[in-house]
């Protein structure tokens, strides 16, 4: 530190006059008009900061209740505790679509998850005495359960407890419970036989 400057500033001021030191603020009352404007833009600057933040700060807390408050998924109005009926398009078939009733276990926008599936036989023609048949009896057995590509899916809707259908279920279920009981099929084929005449 070079004290010699200080004490020649000292000396060359006329006494009674204050000293000027380096790196002094003058008081507020000294200002130039400029540097008053600069303090006054500094300080809109931090009310626009805060009222961003707080725009900011509305908008998450926003987004995150319509997260949690927001609009059902489609598969938010699956009623659990009944049937559903599931319109299915059977591409290349001359009976149109194919309605099979159940429980929708899953629902997303790739697939449908179905279980304890029952459908209408295309053998029945009368709609006033409706038969169900259980899809782990067709000659397949396959599992009680359908997964079907969206895409293929109609429609669906929930069913009430007291449709036809859901009463057959009902009944059907009661009647077995140990599960379905499907009608034997013959597994026997039947061998050609082929005449030779001399």
């Amino acid at each position: 530190m070079d004290l010699s400057v200080r004490s020649a500033q000292a000396q060359n001021s006329p006494t009674g006059s204050p000293v000027s030191t380096l790196g002094s603020v003058p008081s507020g009352k000294n200002r130039s008009p400029r540097s008053n404007k600069v303090f006054e833009g500094s300080r809109l600057i931090r009310v626009l900061y805060v009222i961003l933040l707080a725009g900011i700060a509305i908008l998450l807390v926003a987004i995150a209740f319509s997260f949690v408050f927001g609009p059902k998924s489609e598969s938010g109005y699956v009623n659990k505790n009944d049937f559903q009926a599931v319109d299915i398009s059977v591409g290349g078939s001359t009976t149109g679509d194919q309605i099979y009733f159940g429980n929708v276990k899953a629902l997303t926008s790739s697939y449908v998850v179905l279980n304890n599936v029952y459908y209408i036989p295309t053998s029945t023609t009368s709609t006033s005495n409706v038969t169900l048949e259980p899809l782990v009896c067709q000659i397949d057995a396959p599992f009680d359960q359908m997964i079907i590509n969206r895409s293929s899916v109609n429609w669906w809707e929930n069913l009430q407890s007291s449709s036809k259908v859901s009463t057959s279920i009902a009944s059907y279920e009661k009647s077995n419970p140990k599960g379905p009981t499907c009608p034997k099929t013959s597994t026997s084929t039947t061998t050609p036989t082929t005449s030779t005449t001399k």
